[in-house]
């Protein structure tokens, strides 16, 4: 039940043709009232992951991941300042990339410079993969569609769920290895199958609509001798109204 009892934190990779050999890591967390779980998947425990279990299971090329906390430690320096960082902080990052700038500007004018300028954050676990031979595809932010690893989850869990009937841990982390073994290859496929030509697709589609959205200026300028269709504002001003037929 919710709120009730410990919990267990699981990881695993997999590609079409199932769950990669070794990579199942599945461990119970400390709290006793399942609030604060969490708090114990961190960067630390996913880096001896990857290196331990998932860098000797990959196979060539890449791998995609979404954007967890604990997937996405900077590394150190590499990181630039935000609206929240001090003023002087700023300068001095700003100094030392060479980067031109009044020492007589605010601090809103000096995060303008640093948003230009700032590069692509590197992140501890992907530099850690390209040295190791792997590209590391990261998916859009809170689109975790994009993942058959979602759907593997919802059915494990599922799993566990309609066949957990003790509530005890070492039952429940049973199930969670037996709910792994009913996920086989062809699952596997299907999933992935589902992502790239229905999930994508419906994406692809969408974004193209966007784009060929056409841009249809009306004048609703109120000192215009010509007529209009539409009211004007109570400023006179013209806007523009975008549309799609």
């Amino acid at each position: 039940p919710l709120n009730k009892g410990q919990r267990f934190v699981i990881l695993h990779a997999g590609c079409k043709t199932g769950f990669l050999p070794g990579c199942e890591l599945v461990f119970k967390t400390l709290s006793t009232d399942g609030r604060d779980y969490h708090s114990e998947m961190n960067s630390v425990i996913f880096n001896k992951w990857v290196e331990e279990q998932l860098v000797p299971a990959l196979p060539p090329k890449s791998l995609v991941m979404d954007n967890a906390s604990y997937h996405s430690v900077i590394k150190e320096g590499t990181k630039a300042p935000t609206s929240a960082t001090r003023k002087g902080d700023m300068q001095k990052w700003l100094k030392d990339k060479n980067i031109p700038f009044d020492g007589k500007m605010k601090k809103t004018e000096l995060y303008e410079i640093i948003k230009l300028k700032k590069p692509e954050p590197v992140h501890k676990t992907d530099e850690f993969l390209r040295g190791k031979g792997h590209d590391v595809l990261r998916l859009p932010p809170y689109h975790c569609e994009f993942n058959p690893i979602e759907m593997v989850w919802g059915d494990v869990k599922g799993y566990v769920g309609r066949e957990n009937n003790t509530f005890k841990t070492n039952d429940v982390k049973d199930l969670i290895i037996k709910g792994f073994k009913t996920i086989t290859p062809e699952k596997w496929t299907n999933f992935c199958n589902h992502v790239e030509n229905k999930i994508e697709p419906q994406y692809w589609k969408s974004d193209h609509i966007i784009e060929e959205i056409p841009k249809i200026i009306i004048n609703l300028d109120s000192d215009s001798d010509t007529d209009s269709d539409g009211d004007h504002d109570s400023e006179g001003e013209t806007t523009d109204m975008y549309w799609s037929e």
